[in-house]
């Protein structure tokens, strides 16, 4: 553990106050990335200030999965690379994609989320049922998952059951956390360490287990921070581009 921890403080991981508001050294602007250990479990976050990134799907061809060995030619702007959406086993996604104001993957109806950042790069998180017309016509990114971890600053009841997991959560400021679990954990326990360490308001767990997995840009190379096996859908992290 002492090896690997060193290998990913050389990635420029920094720790931060649990305060979501707090100041923190951090590259790009706007982003801060932290590894810590919580309840005996390793985590990775990345916490994305209001406008820093622009979020977007990485989709492999119909039938197919994402090659690691061509995301970096993929995805030359990525600062950061995580799982999306379920998916069936024929491979195809699950839920809600808008990316770049376009939709690409139709509702799912099901008691699931959605975790949307509107055109003015506004944050939210809200039952699908929820997602209005309006909300479409002013949504530059979405995806739909779930169950909710959190809804208004509460945790929500979830099932027991141990995987690794990926969850994004809001926090009152309109950051954005992004944690991967390296280790298997209940939906409790990612609602409580969003609730204690980062005071998010909502939060939405995705896609879990084989499937979590996270990519962090080490200088010119994306490097595999946590290890998962190729999927479809991923969801990449770029350096937003300024109006």
């Amino acid at each position: 553990m002492p090896g690997r921890l060193l290998d990913i403080l050389l990635l420029g991981l920094v720790l931060v106050s649990s305060d979501c508001t707090s100041e923190a050294s951090h590259q790009p602007e706007g982003v801060t990335i932290v590894s810590e250990t919580w309840n005996n479990k390793l985590v990775h976050v990345i916490k994305t200030e209001a406008g820093s990134v622009d979020w977007n799907f990485l989709v492999a061809a119909k039938g197919k999965t994402l090659s690691r060995a061509k995301l970096t030619e993929i995805a030359p702007r990525a600062i950061v690379i995580t799982n999306g959406n379920y998916f069936k086993e024929d491979l195809t996604p699950m839920g809600l994609m808008v990316d770049e104001g376009k939709t690409i993957n139709e509702m799912r109806k099901a008691d699931w989320g959605v975790f949307r950042l509107s055109n003015d790069r506004r944050a939210s998180i809200v039952h699908r049922k929820n997602h209005s017309p309006r909300d479409r016509t002013n949504t530059e990114f979405a995806i739909e998952s779930g169950p909710r971890l959190v809804v208004d600053g509460r945790a929500i009841k979830t099932r027991p059951g141990l995987a690794r997991r990926t969850a994004i959560g809001i926090c009152p400021d309109n950051s954005v956390i992004l944690a991967v679990f390296e280790s298997s954990v209940h939906l409790k326990d990612v609602s409580s360490y969003m609730l204690e360490r980062w005071k998010v308001k909502d939060a939405i767990n995705l896609d879990g287990g084989s499937s979590s997995q996270l990519y962090l840009r080490d200088k010119e190379r994306l490097k595999n921070v946590v290890w998962g096996i190729e999927v479809p859908v991923m969801i990449e992290l770029v350096p937003a581009l300024k109006d």
